[in-house]
């Protein structure tokens, strides 16, 4: 079972715990600022290679494209960790919901699962594989501010083109007409997409792609966890919620919990 603590203040999370959802965040989200900051590999030379001319350029954009199709689900897993309640359940006046992550990562083929590793050492990004690196970056963190009492496992769901809302135009005063919502990231291409194919006098082409910043999947938790000084409302609406699903109800440091 994997956990995740939640703030008594969270409305969000609440409705969440109501819907039998969990919430896949965009990696704008996180909260380490150590990553994604990873360094090129400048013993991978471009000569000669289709990235030879504009090459860190077109990487950076390919970077951008894998980061923006990335969401993560944070996790722990401990479910009677002091320093998590502390900071993610604001002073154990929050709760905790135990999950499957078996039944999380059933729920779609483009979900992969992998404890957090902590080093100071930053990642490698690696022009032969853009994707394995982005990879890479999610599932490491500094061990600077106690990351590594956290215990994490993250799960990461990647978007595909289904997922997202893709529209091409020829010059920037095209895109006057395109609003974004505020739950919602978008992209621009930095190099037009048929700069390898276009004829004479034909226009470059862009793209600007939008997809949500939360995708939500339909999981019920296995367990719920309360903190030990949760206010009484929230104590009664929570374990409200609990009975109703059937869901089993500990307190902060019991033993089985």
């Amino acid at each position: 079972m994997i956990y995740k603590y939640y703030k008594d203040t969270s409305n969000h999370a609440i409705n969440d715990f109501k819907n039998n959802r969990i919430c896949f965040k965009h990696v704008s989200k996180f909260n380490d600022s150590f990553e994604f900051d990873a360094l090129f590999d400048e013993s991978i030379s471009l000569e000669h290679t289709p990235l030879e001319y504009d090459g860190r350029k077109i990487l950076s954009a390919q970077i951008t494209e894998q980061k923006f199709r990335i969401r993560v689900f944070c996790a722990s897993i401990n479910g009677n960790n002091e320093h998590l309640w502390k900071n993610y359940a604001n002073d154990s006046r929050g709760f905790c919901l135990g999950y499957d992550e078996n039944e999380i990562k059933s729920q779609s083929n483009k979900i992969m699962m992998r404890r957090v590793e902590y080093s100071n050492e930053k990642p490698r990004l690696s022009c032969e594989d853009i994707k394995g690196s982005v990879i890479n970056q999610i599932f490491h963190k500094s061990l600077d501010s106690d990351w590594p009492k956290e215990q994490e496992l993250r799960i990461v769901l990647f978007l595909d083109e289904n997922d997202m809302t893709i529209e091409r135009y020829n010059f920037e005063c095209e895109l006057q007409d395109y609003l974004t919502p505020s739950d919602y990231i978008t992209i621009q291409t930095e190099i037009s997409i048929n700069h390898n194919t276009k004829k004479n006098n034909e226009l470059d082409i862009f793209e600007r792609k939008t997809a949500p910043l939360y995708v939500y999947l339909p999981i019920k938790p296995k367990l719920l966890i309360i903190g030990k000084d949760c206010p009484e409302s929230l104590r009664n609406e929570l374990e409200s919620i609990a009975n109703q699903k059937g869901i089993p109800i500990r307190n902060q440091g019991d033993k089985n919990a």
